[in-house]
């Protein structure tokens, strides 16, 4: 049998970022709070540790970069947040005609980028229209940024601001039709509609083409978070954050319970019965008059016995730790190139071709993958030692494909 426990005016269940945040918000406002959490720790997808065996390095083996966190919520919380802007926002290795190059472009493009864009395509008119998309970009985004915090507007709000922003073809762009026809459109070189492609696949699987918009949904997400569409770096790695919270969350008066799995929630005439097990086997059932659920939505409909279908995911991770970071053929800095975000076979029709492959269940001829350092702009998190962190997230792998090899080699 379960054993009751006195109840609470909340219950938060995930102790990731999110789960966090809704606690201190709920404690700071008067709220008896408790939070539960499966794992011994706190923090989720933000959690900072020692990753490589025997190495001081501390890093997050999921999340990395923060976006969509107002400096107004860090305030409101009482935390520390402290930011770094990165000089590169990405670079694009290139072979064409037999020859090494790549696309630069900086955090606030300028002359090094235009000319990166003129080498690369042979003319100025690419580099104008990606000023023009992302000049609209940033209008748009400095004006629906302000409302992530507050009610959800209403699609005709978000409308009126948009086009009173950006002008109405941004919003036919982002809003009514697949984004692939906004790159098709808008860019004429295949690398170039690539890269702003990338945005839009981060963190999903779907085609650019999907008559579903999740890709620009995905893209909206990366391109207005803070106002600008700009990610930066956590100061001491995305654990940082997660530390941060978790001091804030016990001065508040949350009452923080790991090591307890959740597996059912009742509603009641007072609220919510949350029950699940210690890692003990014991069972308890803990009452409350609200259930904040800081987890994924096939979880709740588990706890309420609703049978939905689980997504499958379709990112791969790679963290790595080298004594130096490799040179590239086209002779550009690493210092440079590894600074933002590197695109790997990520043009747009590699980006479509390997959506395809692995959708049927394969793994295709490309596969798209971006790398990025997170030393170069934050070298506390190394903890003194002399070396340099990679991460490589691979696009378009999911889980299903993990048993396929790939024939010839990897890396060439």
């Amino acid at each position: 049998m379960s054993k009751p426990v006195a109840g609470h005016d909340v219950v938060v269940v995930g102790g990731g970022h999110n789960g966090l945040v809704a606690a201190i918000l709920a404690a700071s406002g008067g709220q008896s709070v408790l939070l539960l959490e499966r794992s011994p720790h706190l923090g989720g997808a933000t959690l900072g540790e020692p990753v490589f065996a025997g190495r001081p390095t501390r890093l997050s083996r999921y999340s990395y970069l923060v976006s969509l966190f107002p400096d107004d919520l860090a305030a409101e919380l009482g935390i520390a947040l402290p930011l770094a802007s990165r000089i590169t926002s990405s670079y694009t290795p290139t072979v064409r005609d037999g020859h090494a190059s790549g696309l630069l472009v900086e955090r606030s493009p300028g002359a090094a980028t235009e000319a990166s864009f003129a080498a690369l395509t042979g003319g100025a008119s690419e580099f104008r229209a990606w000023q023009q998309l992302y000049g609209e970009l940033a209008a748009m985004a400095a004006a629906l940024a302000p409302h992530l915090r507050g009610p959800m507007l209403r699609r005709t709000q978000v409308q009126k601001r948009v086009i009173g922003a950006a002008g109405q073809q941004l919003w036919t762009d982002l809003f009514e039709q697949p984004l692939s026809e906004m790159l098709l459109r808008r860019f004429a070189d295949d690398t170039v509609r690539g890269i702003v492609a990338t945005d839009a696949l981060i963190g999903t699987f779907t085609s650019l083409t999907d008559e579903s918009l999740l890709a620009n949904r995905c893209f909206l997400y990366h391109l207005i978070g803070r106002g600008t569409g700009e990610w930066q770096v956590p100061i001491g790695g995305m654990g940082a954050l997660s530390d941060a919270l978790w001091e804030r969350a016990r001065a508040v008066g949350v009452q923080i319970r790991t090591n307890f799995s959740v597996d059912a929630v009742t509603e009641t005439a007072e609220g919510v019965v949350v029950t699940g097990e210690t890692v003990r086997g014991g069972r308890l059932n803990f009452p409350a008059a609200y259930l904040l659920a800081a987890v994924a939505p096939v979880v709740l409909d588990g706890w309420r016995g609703v049978d939905s279908v689980k997504p499958v995911g379709s990112q791969l991770k790679v963290n790595m730790l080298l004594d130096r970071l490799p040179q590239l053929a086209s002779g550009i800095d690493p210092a440079i190139a590894f600074a933002g975000t590197m695109h790997l076979e990520e043009g747009y029709e590699q980006l479509e071709q390997a959506y395809r492959a692995s959708a049927a269940g394969e793994v295709g001829e490309h596969l798209p993958s971006e790398v990025y350092c997170h030393s170069l702009s934050d070298t506390s998190i190394l903890n003194g030692e002399r070396a340099h962190t990679l991460t490589l997230f691979g696009l378009h792998t999911p889980r299903r494909c993990s048993k396929q090899t790939r024939r010839g080699p990897l890396v060439r």
